[in-house]
């Protein structure tokens, strides 16, 4: 049996008991097809790097588990063809997963000081206006049109 980490991303809009039933969904799908299921962690949600599937924004959740390598075709084809996961990663570790470790989970934005939240809400706002200001240059156009007639 060899131990790997499964990180996939689900569209935000599932929250709650949809989000719980995708990740028994996967639990159990390891479970019954010969696996180990050792910790499934909910990373919550979090900006992504780039939109995927017109989204923004992901919730992350990550199972560590241990199984023979032919699972791993069929948990990926599976998440592939799940429209609730935008995008997911497997990963081979050296060694079975330690129970006993504190759970890992990436560092949130507001503890490193991170500002581009706030740069991306401006520049959504720069682009909304730079809309208004399309939309408005074209109706006096339009106007100028109607006049000349």
């Amino acid at each position: 049996m060899r131990y790997y980490e499964n990180l996939f991303i689900v569209n935000p809009s599932y929250e709650g008991d949809s989000l719980e039933t995708i990740k028994e969904e996967y639990a159990s799908f390891i479970a019954e097809n010969g696996g180990k299921v050792y910790s499934v962690d909910d990373w919550g949600k979090r900006r992504l790097a780039y939109t995927i599937e017109k989204q923004k924004y992901g919730t992350y959740v990550l199972i560590e588990f241990g199984a023979d390598g032919s699972l791993i075709r069929e948990l990926e084809d599976s998440q592939r063809l799940n429209d609730s996961v935008l995008g997911y990663l497997t990963v081979r570790l050296e060694e079975e997963p330690d129970m006993t470790r504190e759970r890992r989970r990436p560092v949130d934005d507001d503890e490193t000081g991170d500002e581009n939240d706030e740069e991306d809400e401006e520049d959504e706002e720069e682009d909304e206006s730079e809309e208004e200001d399309e939309h408005e240059s074209e109706e006096d156009e339009s106007q100028d049109d109607d006049s000349e007639e």
